[in-house]
């Protein structure tokens, strides 16, 4: 049968369409009576001329060895008659309702017209008998038959419509779109009814809005464009689900596919965006499957034909091809495309509020654009055309007292000349929902009443006839195809009801009978009434309507839509490559994903688009592990090894990273993607840097990127710890020296606490610096002053926007924090953080290598290095240092742009309101860098304003030795003879003043001794407060971690207990002693804070009984000493230190020991006045003793 089929079809190739189909009409064979429904009509198709060439024939028939007959063979009797009657014959058989054929009878069919299609497919589209045939009849029966339950059916039909679609693509346009609707929405279910899901909805689309006008907040959601009616199936499972899949798979593999949805569905008013409901199910198809509020995990093969479809999106889109003439123009076709998005959001908006929607499609003059042209029937145009809207909502519109004139507008629209009352009716309820108030109703049928009549139909006498036949024919209707009426109208019936009703006389019965077996047959079906058959076949009539319209499929796969088409879909494309890179494990699929990712960003550079790199960048950033929630401040004693005589830091992160293979094929992928693609980036420079600021924290940057510049030491090193202090000359007499040297030997580092690194550790972290050699991080970092502008800008501000968070956003939390601690939050210092410094000299080194766009990165910079100075005494003194020199570094470039001057002043002023102990510490980088700028730039100095800020800064340097030689040595030069003497008008009293300060310091050597005593003084009390924090606070710390408590289990209670000892006896010796004048509430609730730590380590253990003791004898000593004084019943005479000492002692204190504090210093009784004694009388005179 396949034979005969093969050698039948191929005949099509041979024969004359033209010629063929002229003998066909002449000979009236196209059909027979009693066989209406496979009536080949010509209509459908219209009058196609041939459009294969020779050439096309024969690369259609070479691959599949189809014989072609020679001109000198003998020519078979048959001819176009018999082919089409056997392509009759088998869509017949197709047919599902026919219960004449069984299941296997047409799976021999589909078998057996898959043959057919694949011998013949492109020459069947010329010979519109036969076209007609499968465009309507046999694309309905496989539609059809798509639904079937009988898996060999299914997987029949399947293949016989992906073979239809390869063949005869091009004339199958509409049936296309109905195919792909269909399967999408059995394997991707529309979202529930918004009344059920709105509650669950969450805004996650990543379509572009669009266009809007002046509406309130609450029609949002009535931008959403409409979609097209479709049918409700219920969604496919199983194999059934497999088998859409692999057709979906195998009718897309056309390298054109995509550019043909975008441009023959996305851009036609009348279809649905096929293209990018395609993509938004094939993205959303590589992840889990959700149904029913459930979730069921798809198959991996599933996923897999997702990512394919999108990876050869984005594959095919790179080639391209010319665009044909005889298509629509390219220009015609965006407009269309745009003028589609105003039209679905019109009509979104229309089915959300229709006076709202008739004001926006006013306003984007989609209606009443004709001053000629009534109002009303503009409108109602736009209501009888657009697919989008919601039939009931319409019918409900129309049918409206106020809203007269456009129904009879609507209804003037239809073409009722020679049609039936029951045709013309069923046309015009079948563009509406039929609302259900009579009223409505009757104005609907009046309407139509008047409408109809002016047609001249035949046999009816009056307006008010039709009328009467219109209100019988919804009647009818009801009557017949309604389940719940068991006893239906006979004809008889109808008869008698519409006695008399024609103008006074009766309708004939031969038209009632018309009308009445019309009706009995065929429903009138009203929109979005029936689901199932009857759905299908409004559907399909839909269709058959439009396609008399609608034009052939254009097929080309050029590139002139590829950036609009990308610009749609590309945050969908990218996250969900990234998910099946991050997800997958096959090689081949990740091998894939990065090709695909590679290609993105193409096309994204192509197009110049940052916001698919950025996403890229996002993307790949989270897949690479090198990204850090939070990092410490303080950088933990890494072991370091040596491997070939270089020096390894083997951290956590070189361990870690060194064993995750996806996360450095990630890190390559992306670093080979962002070099030279810098100009690209935008947001994602902020991804960028936070993996640069990691890696730094962990040891793993290049050498080039850690460098740090300033005016005295030229290029060094960004130290990852705060340098020691230096320390005073030792003493041998020091026992607080001698006790310090003691306690910080063993505990002054946790590298003993830390394992030695491992073969395996250091092998991790020599797979780690080869992958971030593999990154190439320094050329990156190099091509970063290169970048044009608004890059270079966004890179900084992302810098900025790092170094924020870590300095001026941590100390408002930390200090935030602790406040209960500190009486000022203003005397909380934020420790010592190297990667703030990294992020700062990151930003300094860009800014002062692209002194051409100093104007665009001054604010940023500035706004950062402000923050850090203006509360510099909140900072790390090498942090301020670094804003420091930074700033002084950026005025020498500053200077050099006349624009920009003041700012070197608004700079200077800056650093002259540093505090003294600042000024003090940053005196000789300010000295240098000033007498740099003051060499190099001598014309920015002129006025006496300028002249008073450069003074202040001199003078702020003067109590440096260094800073003031420096100093001097520039004044010098400004006041002597020769080529740089400086002294003017303006200057000359401030160089007198800084003059007279310096003569003044130098004089007083007496009050400077003095001063460098009570400085001793200072310091003797500061190297206290380092001896708390530095030894003993960090010896309790240590005791009490639980690496520490292995070393040795048994002995560590009494080694807390002498541990907790020796810091109440350093107290009561150091701090608590009288005369002492200093602030130790600090310290003294830090004492506190490690004893009830101590305490409640383990309460069986004898640290609970003996730290109250400890305790009371500190509390002793700071009351006699007149450091902690309760407060008296009466007249409170204590000092403010006082009072806030002992506030501060009684709230710490009563946290862990309640009532202890007034147990110990119980408050004073009230001094009670005795009452004055009762007045004595005065003694009596003794008498004298008698002689």
């Amino acid at each position: 049968m396949h034979a005969l089929v093969k050698t039948a079809f191929t005949r099509l190739y041979v024969l004359d369409p033209i010629e063929e189909e002229e003998k066909l009409s002449d000979n009236g064979t196209v059909g027979q009576e009693g066989e209406a429904k496979m009536t080949v009509s010509t209509e459908l198709s219209g009058e196609s001329e041939s459009r294969v060439t020779e050439p096309e024939v024969q690369e259609v028939v070479a691959p599949q060895q189809i014989p072609t007959p020679s001109e000198n063979s003998s020519k078979p009797s048959y001819g176009l008659p018999s082919v089409l009657e056997l392509l009759r014959v088998l869509i017949n058989i197709l047919d599902p309702t026919d219960q004449a054929h069984t299941d296997s009878t047409r799976l021999t069919a589909l078998r057996i017209l898959n043959v057919a299609f694949e011998v013949a497919g492109e020459r069947i589209c010329d010979f519109p008998s036969l076209s007609a045939l499968v465009l309507d009849h046999g694309c309905k029966y496989l539609f059809q038959l798509a639904r079937s339950d009988n898996p060999s059916v299914l997987q029949t039909t399947l293949r016989t419509i992906s073979t239809m679609f390869e063949t005869m693509r091009r004339n199958l346009k509409l049936q296309q779109e109905l195919f792909l609707a269909f399967t999408i929405d059995r394997l991707a279910p529309p979202p529930p009814p918004p009344n059920k899901a709105h509650s669950l909805k969450t805004n996650i689309s990543p379509r572009p809005g669009t266009p809007t006008s002046g509406v309130s907040p609450a029609d949002v959601d009535s931008d959403k464009a409409p979609s097209t009616p479709r049918l409700l199936v219920a969604p496919a499972r199983g194999d059934t689900r497999e088998l859409l899949l692999e057709t979906l798979s195998l009718i897309s593999r056309h390298p054109s596919f995509m550019v043909d949805l975008y441009t023959n569905y996305d851009c036609d008013m009348n279809c649905e965006n096929m293209f990018e409901r395609l993509i938004d199910f094939a993205a959303k198809g590589i992840y889990p499957s959700h149904y029913g509020g459930g979730q069921e995990f798809q198959p991996q093969n599933a996923q897999f034909l997702c990512l394919d479809l999108i990876l050869a999106f984005v594959n095919h889109m790179a080639r391209s091809e010319p665009w044909p003439p005889n298509f629509t123009p390219p220009g015609e076709l965006m407009q269309t495309k745009s003028q589609k998005k105003l039209v679905l959001t019109g009509a979104a908006r229309f089915n959300a509020k229709p006076k709202a929607g008739i004001l926006f499609l006013e306003e984007n003059k989609l209606i009443y654009t004709d001053p000629n042209e009534p109002r009303a029937r503009s409108l109602a145009m736009f209501l009888k055309s657009s697919t989008r809207l919601d039939k009931r909502l319409l019918g409900d519109f129309i049918s409206k007292p106020d809203n007269i004139e456009i129904l009879k507008a609507f209804i003037g629209l239809f073409d009722f000349k020679n049609k039936s009352v029951a045709d013309a009716m069923r046309e015009l309820l079948e563009s509406f929902r039929l609302p259900g108030e009579a009223q409505q109703i009757g104005r609907i049928t009046e309407t139509f009443a008047d409408i109809y009549f002016a047609s001249g139909p035949a046999e009816v006498k009056s307006q008010d006839a039709v009328y009467v036949l219109a209100y019988s024919i919804i009647l009818l209707n009801t009557d017949q195809h309604n389940p719940q009426i068991r006893k239906r109208m006979t004809i008889e019936d109808y008869m008698r009801n519409l006695r008399g009703v024609n103008d006074g006389s009766n309708f004939s019965p031969e038209y009632l009978l018309d009308i009445y077996e019309s009706i009995r047959k065929k429903e009138i079906i009203m929109p979005e009434e029936h689901t199932g058959q009857l759905g299908f076949e409004y559907a399909w009539k839909e269709l058959l309507t439009r396609s008399r319209q609608a034009a052939e499929l254009m097929m080309c796969n050029t590139s002139l839509f590829d950036m609009d088409m990308f610009k749609v879909v590309w945050k969908q494309v990218v996250s969900a490559i990234a998910y099946a890179f991050i997800t997958f494990e096959d090689d081949y699929i990740i091998e894939r994903a990065i090709a695909g990712f590679k290609q993105c960003a193409t096309l994204a550079r192509q197009y110049q688009m940052p916001d698919v790199f950025d996403y890229v960048v996002v993307s790949l950033s989270q897949a690479t592990g090198l990204l850090s929630e939070s990092l410490p401040s303080q950088v933990p004693n890494f072991p370091v090894v040596e491997v070939d005589g270089q020096s390894l830091t083997v951290s956590t992160l070189s361990v870690k990273f060194g064993t995750n293979f996806k996360g450095q094929l990630a890190a390559v992928v992306l670093f080979n993607i962002v070099n030279g693609n810098g100009n690209a980036l935008r947001e994602g420079w902020t991804q960028i840097f936070e993996m640069f600021e990691n890696l730094f924290f962990h040891s793993l940057l290049p050498a080039r990127m850690l460098q740090m510049e300033d005016f005295l030491g030229g290029v060094s090193t960004i130290p990852l710890r705060r340098n020691q202090p230096a320390r005073a000359p030792q003493r041998s007499d020091g026992l607080l020296s001698a006790l310090s040297s003691y306690l910080m030997t063993p505990y002054n580092s946790s590298t003993e606490a830390l394992p030695d690194a491992t073969d395996a550790d250091v092998e991790n972290t020599l797979c780690t610096i080869d992958c971030i050699n593999a990154c190439r991080f320094d050329e990156l970092y190099a091509q970063i002053i290169q970048l044009d502008l608004e890059a270079l800008v966004a890179a900084v501000r992302a810098l900025e926007a790092l170094a924020h968070e870590r300095t001026v956003t941590r100390l408002k939390q930390e200090s935030h924090d602790v406040g209960y601690e500190t009486a000022n939050e203003e005397s909380f210092i934020l420790p010592f953080d190297p990667v703030s410094i990294f992020l700062l000299e990151a930003m300094v080194s860009i800014t002062c290598q692209t002194p051409q766009h100093i104007e665009d990165i001054w604010p940023v910079v500035f706004e950062h290095l402000s923050a850090l100075i203006s509360t510099p005494t909140q900072y790390s003194i090498l942090l301020i240092e670094r804003a420091v020199v930074g700033l002084l570094r950026i005025c020498l470039i500053l200077a050099q742009r006349p624009s920009l001057r003041d700012q070197v002043y608004v700079s200077f002023d800056l650093l002259a309101g540093l505090p003294p102990t600042i000024c003090n510490a940053v005196a000789e980088q300010v000295a240098a860098g000033l007498i740099l700028l003051a060499s190099k730039h001598k014309e920015i100095i002129s006025s006496q304003t300028e002249w008073n800020i450069v003074f202040a800064l001199l003078r702020s340097t003067i109590d440096h030795a260094e800073a003031s030689r420096q100093s001097f040595e520039l004044i010098h030069k400004m006041v002597s003879d020769g080529p740089e003497q400086r002294l003017t008008a303006d200057n000359f009293v401030g160089l007198v003043n800084v003059l007279d300060e310096y003569a003044t310091v130098a004089s007083f050597a007496t009050e400077a001794q003095q001063q460098g005593r009570r400085a001793q003084a200072l310091n003797a009390s500061n190297q206290v407060e380092e001896l708390f924090n530095r030894v003993l606070f960090h010896l309790l710390d240590e005791l009490v971690k639980p690496q520490v408590f292995l070393r040795d289990p048994m002995g560590m209670s009494e080694t807390r207990l002498r541990a907790s000892a020796l810091l109440c006896k350093a107290f009561m010796h150091l701090e608590a002693r009288e005369g002492q004048n200093a602030d130790i509430r600090v310290l003294w609730i830090q004492v506190l804070d490690l004893l009830d730590r101590y305490m409640n380590i383990d309460r069986r253990d004898q640290l609970h009984e003996a730290i109250p003791e400890s305790l009371k004898n500190v509390v002793l000593v700071m009351n006699a000493t007149g450091l902690l004084v309760p407060t008296p019943p009466g007249e409170d005479q204590r000092d403010d230190r006082q009072k806030a000492l002992w506030a501060a002692t009684h709230e710490r204190i009563d946290r862990f020991l309640p009532g202890f504090l007034v147990e110990v210093l119980p408050p004073p009784a009230p001094t009670l006045i005795a009452p004055a004694p009762a007045p004595t009388p005065p003694p009596a005179p003794t008498q004298p003793p008698e002689a």
